[in-house]
């Protein structure tokens, strides 16, 4: 709800309010957090006419080192980090003021890029006379969330040129606040830092013209106070998949400036007269609950707003992907073999990884050429594509459509289709990327994937995107990602029932404006369970586990070469979309009953685990998270290194109804029994050499079985007493209660309220 009240504005939704008003001539900041009602705005007002240090004046009475603006630029005594650097005719200095407002039933449609549905907007209209442009600011109310974003217009220069433009700037009293950040590289994606906010800047940059290369675009402040279920918690995103920047600046007063849009580095874009220029939507959340309640906060949101509609509650199949069996070593015999597996494991999608186009046998040609190498595929992939369909299998291919190898035929036809501003560009994993700013370009990605998507029948693409921007400036990221949104949507439109998954080396590009399209990321080319784990916490703040794509590997790593058991790598993988990415070839009868049990549990849960509200119930050095949703949980607990002499684990579930009564139970799990070393003889009636034939033999149809946990609490003695889980081995004596737990296991535990 948005309401005018005077010279102020109040921005209202489900669970903040935000509160505007103009003074002298400039929007300010009164309030944003929770709500308060509109008798309160008069009260809200400071009185900023008294000068502080040695304050500069603008016209009237302000000194605007101490205004919290909405908008703030160079050179007019506010000198926190600006929102806005402009330059006309080599001038850098803008006074944009107040000049008018609106308020649209349904938000302005002119903004390029991704937008969330829905939504009521202000408008509020700031002009620079003198520097002959205008300055919109929008805020769009959702339930859940205020959207912003800015536009420059040029009304009257020959060029203005933008060098740097937030989608936001947000002044908020410091009172202690701590910042959380999401560094991310290769393999270690989403990596959760809490840092102290010192005066002066802390500035996050990503320049490689991938949203999640070095930081996620997504981070949040909390309150000095805050806990996991208490205190203010605020969430920011962007709707945009390149090259950005976070910028968080404390004064010596008490201004904290939280601000997030487009880089400072290397922008300098040229608008001509009569040109508008539109920064991404930011996407601003709160929560007085603390970080669970923002979590709740950005999961509603996200599936009500951004994740397109006819996806929006669809389950998202359990998939198997040859990756991790094969690379691009493959050929038809291996592939039907798999998928016959597969088939009779439960799984409900094939998908084909790269590999089966071109000369595409490394990472090293073929990038381009999307026609299918026969000698792989015999028959063609129509053929293959029946063969999976007539096992029931829902069938999708691997694709990286914006790019292309030097050693390709498209390369050789069409040089001039490679993006980059000098003659012998940078080469990164022996590839370069599209100029996908170009018509030609953009036509050649949409047929290329509508017509497989036709011929080929498929149900799903993995679309790929392996190697950063290089060669061009940040201006140039910018008008790229207008083509890439523009070829997303005609391929979603052409394409609207088919199943898209979002990838970037991993989660490189694990952002909301590639959610608008794909509705799920492949989370971290790292399956490593427990990095997994710690990845899934820190990005459930976030985002909702419906966008994580999971996959249980090989029970060593094949990044790590850590070794976990197929239940560990199921318990973590299960929030989220789950599927499977190792050799079936080389899974006992025992793994597969194991992976048959867990495709049917997660069949049963699906529903909890993808769109369960994400809570964290982390303790000590274990990572608990859990799906709540109705009367129902589904909870993944990850431990860490184990300790001699472990302490008694409790697991404690607040927000359930008090007066009734939960049943809680673990999914059963199963150990080999050579893992246990020569402990297993102190069960075993006859000595068995650890890793002797006799254990080998044994270990093909015998499991050993984990503890069994079934018991009934009231939700108030899981909230004060919590659930007293079984004491850990501990190198004594073990009973049916016990837990193994080795280094890095993993237990899931299922709560239902008991009627």
């Amino acid at each position: 709800m948005i309401k005018a009240i005077g010279s102020a504005f109040i921005l209202t939704n489900e669970d903040a309010s935000y509160v505007i008003s103009i003074h002298d001539r400039r929007p300010t900041l009164l309030h944003y957090g929770g709500k308060v009602k509109e008798s309160d705005i008069p009260s809200l007002n400071l009185d900023y006419s008294i000068p502080t240090g040695r304050a500069v004046y603008t016209e009237g009475e302000t000194t605007l080192n101490l205004v919290p603006v909405e908008a703030s630029g160079l050179g007019k005594g506010d000198y926190l980090t600006p929102s806005y650097s402009l330059e006309r005719e080599g001038k850098t200095v803008f006074d944009f003021r107040y000049d008018d407002y609106w308020i649209n039933e349904e938000p302005d449609g002119g903004n390029p890029f991704p937008r969330p549905r829905g939504g009521e907007e202000l408008v509020l209209l700031l002009r620079d006379l003198e520097g002959q442009a205008s300055l919109e600011l929008h805020y769009i109310v959702y339930d859940h969330a205020i959207a912003r974003y800015c536009t420059i217009h040029n009304e009257g220069a020959r060029y203005l040129y933008i060098n740097h433009l937030s989608s936001f700037s947000l002044d908020l009293p410091y009172l202690g606040q701590k910042g959380y950040f999401l560094s991310s590289s290769w393999g270690a994606e989403g990596q959760a830092e809490l840092l102290d906010l010192p005066k002066g800047e802390l500035r996050f940059k990503g320049l490689t013209g991938s949203s999640s290369d070095c930081f996620n675009p997504f981070f949040a402040l909390f309150a000095k106070d805050a806990g996991p279920n208490h205190g203010d918690a605020y969430g920011f995103n962007l709707l945009y998949s390149g090259s950005f920047e976070i910028s968080l600046s404390r004064d010596s007063f008490y201004r904290l400036r939280v601000q997030e849009g487009l880089p400072s580095t290397d922008f300098h874009y040229g608008i001509k007269c009569n040109k508008t220029f539109y920064s991404p939507i930011a996407i601003l959340t709160y929560s007085d609950k603390g970080a669970n309640g923002l979590r709740r906060t950005n999961a509603l949101f996200i599936h009500s707003h951004i994740i397109r509609e006819n996806f929006l509650h669809a389950p998202r199949p359990v998939a198997y992907n040859n990756w991790e069996a094969t690379y691009a070593d493959f050929n038809t015999m291996k592939i039907h073999s798999l998928v016959s597996q597969a088939a009779d494991l439960g799984v409900e999608l094939f998908v084909l990884d790269d590999g089966w186009f071109g000369k595409r046998n490394d990472d090293k040609a073929g990038l381009g050429d999307w026609t299918v190498n026969k000698k792989k595929v015999i028959g063609g992939m129509a053929a293959l594509a029946d063969y999976v369909h007539e096992r029931g299998l829902k069938f999708g291919l691997w694709f990286e459509p914006e790019m292309v190898n030097p050693d390709s035929d498209l390369y050789r036809s069409h040089p001039e289709y490679v993006l980059s501003e000098r003659k012998e560009p940078c080469l990164c994993r022996n590839q370069l990327l599209l100029d996908v700013r170009k018509k030609e370009v953009q036509d050649f990605i949409v047929k290329t994937i509508v017509e497989a998507v036709k011929d080929y029948r498929l149900d799903y693409i993995k679309w790929d995107f392996n190697r950063p921007f290089s060669d061009v400036a940040q201006s140039v990221v910018y008008d790229y990602y207008l083509g890439l949104y523009d070829v997303l949507s005609r391929i979603c439109r052409e394409c609207p029932d088919t199943l898209f998954e979002n990838c970037a080396s991993g989660g490189m590009r694990f952002d909301l404006g590639m959610m608008s399209f794909f509705p799920y990321t492949w989370v971290s080319d790292d399956t490593d369970s427990y990095e997994r784990a710690k990845m899934q916490r820190a990005l459930s703040l976030g985002y909702p586990f419906s966008t994580f794509s999971n996959h249980v590997s090989a029970k060593i790593s094949h990044q790590l070469f850590r070794k976990t058991t197929l239940g560990t790598k199921f318990d973590v993988a299960m929030l989220g979309a789950l599927g499977y990415e190792l050799d079936l070839n080389h899974l006992s009868g025992l793994d597969e009953e194991e992976i048959k049990e867990q495709i049917a549990y997660y069949k049963e849960h699906r529903e909890l685990a993808l769109f369960g509200e994400p809570i964290d119930l982390s303790f000590g050095e274990n990572i608990v998270m859990g799906a709540k949703k109705g009367d129902e949980m589904l909870i993944s607990f990850c431990s860490g290194v184990n300790r001699p002499l472990p302490s008694l684990e409790i697991l404690r579930l607040e927000g359930l109804d008090e007066q009734a009564s939960y049943s809680i139970a673990t999914r059963p799990e199963y150990f080999d029994i050579r893992d246990f070393g020569d402990m297993i003889n102190h069960i075993s009636p006859v000595k068995l050499k650890p890793d002797g034939a006799v254990a080998n033999v044994v270990s093909k149809v015998y499991r050993y079985p984990s503890e069994t946990t079934e018991v009934t609490l009231s939700g108030a003695a899981l909230a004060h007493s919590g659930l007293k889980l079984g004491m850990k081995w501990s190198g004594s004596g073990i009973s049916k209660t016990s837990r193994i737990m080795f280094d890095f296991a993993a237990r899931a535990y299922y709560l239902k309220k008991v009627e």
